[in-house]
């Protein structure tokens, strides 16, 4: 049974909000060949668009899953952060191994990203506490 979008698309934003992310973009060399202030994180994903895991190495795909790869602003967070007290990251792009992904299971993990770039971190904090 195939699983419904909307729950899909919660299930990859709680996977951007989670630890799993949030230690491959800390292990992440910040700049190279994802630009200034960037980082690189990759991610592998089912047929459904349900991002499964991530990992340093684009290439590590088992069967059925394919790659993603999404661009970090980390200069963002040193900005806000510094700013306003707000520790935020933000993910200002996407880039699909397969350049003809079905446009269903791309919108599932750009409106994941989206959703998640917009939560502030008291937002994240409830929202991984369950509130």
């Amino acid at each position: 049974m195939a699983i419904p979008k909307n729950e899909v698309i919660n299930k990859n934003i709680e996977m951007l909000l989670g630890n799993q992310f949030t230690m491959r973009l800390i292990n992440e060399s910040i700049g190279g060949n994802a630009g200034e202030m960037h980082a690189g994180v990759n991610a592998h994903y089912s047929p459904l668009g349900e991002i499964v895991r991530f990992s340093n190495y684009p290439d590590e795909k088992k069967e059925g899953e394919k790659g993603v790869t999404f661009s970090v602003d980390v200069g963002y967070m040193l900005k806000t952060s510094y700013l306003s007290k707000k520790d935020r990251w933000i993910i200002d792009g996407i880039y699909f191994d397969d350049k003809n992904e079905n446009e269903d299971v791309k919108s599932v993990i750009e409106n994941a990203a989206d959703y998640a770039n917009k939560l502030s971190k008291k937002d994240r904090k409830e929202r991984k506490n369950g509130k």
